[in-house]
């Protein structure tokens, strides 16, 4: 199985894995998914 993105990105897992307590697994999810919008939003904006 393909790991996803967020989990070859050392620093970003680790502040994703912070909040993993505070949301349902639907939840969760969304936020991986919108954060790693906005982190390739911020990647091609250099």
């Amino acid at each position: 199985m393909p790991q996803p993105i967020l989990c070859l990105d050392e620093e970003v897992r680790h502040v994703v894995e912070r909040f993993r307590p505070l949301y349902s697994k639907a939840q969760y999810q969304y936020f991986v998914t919108v954060l790693l919008g906005r982190w390739n939003e911020m990647e091609d904006a250099r």
